[in-house]
């Protein structure tokens, strides 16, 4: 059986085991792969390489090693309900084999208006929005969601242009990733699984080391030595060792500080930030559609102004063509008068 693989960035295909070792000199455990019925027929059935026994010969553990998403001991990322929106067949096929080996439920949308009609209907966890959508592009409506939802989902946006040209409109869209079309699968994943990642908890100080007092010192010399003489005072009796108690000399353990928030004028200056920047944009939108209108009237009254002079020089044309002719013809006339006078 032949197999359409994706690598370098497209579709490779159809290629039978052999040729694939013999091509590319084997393949990573996560490059998808769809066998040639189903990717001729218009129903693709795309799943890693590691998953088909018939490509286990190619499959190279050493040529890609998977991020980890975590540490051994942290639990496996829960299972989230997925919407995206692509008009790429071919890419919405390795999202869906992709995200469903990865134990995600994938849904998919034709544009922007199908995306709200199927948010009022069901709750995702995640959305991952194409730029290049018809009617509304991937930023409006990431913008659209965070105004409207009081708990709108997180949002990927994923696009083909350069992603430092598009910084503000990320910003201003409220999403919380951004990738490029060309991101492997392991950055996708690894996105995901950080976007979703439980929170760190720290571990409690440990109470303070409680010390025994030091001993107090034994009898001196010099009353040892006078200890047995005659008329010499009998010495005192040693006293009892004190109870354990807190080390005196330690210093107290300070209590952590309480987590500290930004204070609500920080969350309003930043909104108003937010405004103006948003506000700024579609000043900027309105004055490029105005730009667009001016451009597009003068262009127009150019090409009116270009056709009647077009009119008017060859209306010139003709007349001069038509006195030459006059004159011509009467220059003839002359000379033939000139010879019957003779």
């Amino acid at each position: 059986m032949r197999y359409y693989v994706c690598l370098q960035g497209g579709v490779r295909g159809p290629l039978l085991p052999e040729e694939i070792s013999s091509l590319f000199g084997g393949i990573a455990p996560d490059v998808m792969a769809c066998p040639e019925l189903g990717y001729e027929t218009g129903s693709p059935q795309w799943r890693r390489a590691a998953l088909l026994p018939e490509l286990a010969p190619c499959v190279k553990a050493e040529i890609s090693e998977p991020l980890p998403l975590g540490s051994p001991s942290s639990p496996p990322p829960r299972a989230l309900s997925i919407l995206s929106t692509d008009d790429d067949q071919n890419i919405r096929a390795l999202l869906w084999g992709l995200l469903s080996d990865a134990g995600h439920s994938v849904e998919f949308a034709r544009d922007g208006e199908e995306v709200f009609r199927r948010l009022r209907d069901k709750r995702y966890d995640l959305l991952i929005l194409d730029v290049n959508m018809p009617k509304m592009n991937g930023y409006k409506v990431s913008e659209l969601i965070h105004e409207k939802l009081p708990d709108p989902p997180k949002v990927i946006i994923f696009t083909g242009r350069d992603l430092e040209k598009e910084k503000l409109q990320f910003v201003v869209s409220g999403a919380d990733a951004i990738l490029n079309k060309g991101t492997g699968n392991e950055k996708l994943l690894e996105t995901i699984g950080r976007l979703f990642a439980p929170p760190q908890v720290k571990e409690a100080p440990a109470p303070p080391a409680f010390l025994p007092e030091p001993e107090p010192p034994g009898v001196s010399l010099s009353e040892k030595d006078f200890a047995g003489a005659p008329g010499a005072p009998e010495p005192p009796p040693a006293p009892l060792p004190a109870p354990l108690r807190p080390a005196a000399s330690a210093p107290p353990v300070p209590a952590p500080p309480p987590p500290s928030f930004p204070a609500p004028s920080d969350y309003a200056r930043l909104s108003s930030e937010l405004a103006e920047l948003r506000a700024e944009v579609r000043s900027h939108e309105r004055a490029c559609s105005r730009s667009d209108g001016c451009l597009a009237a003068r262009a127009l009254e150019l090409a009116e102004a270009n056709l009647q002079a077009v009119r008017r020089v060859e209306l010139e044309w003709r007349a001069l063509r038509l006195r030459l002719g006059l004159a011509v013809l009467g220059l003839a006339l002359a000379v033939l008068a000139a010879l019957f006078s003779r």
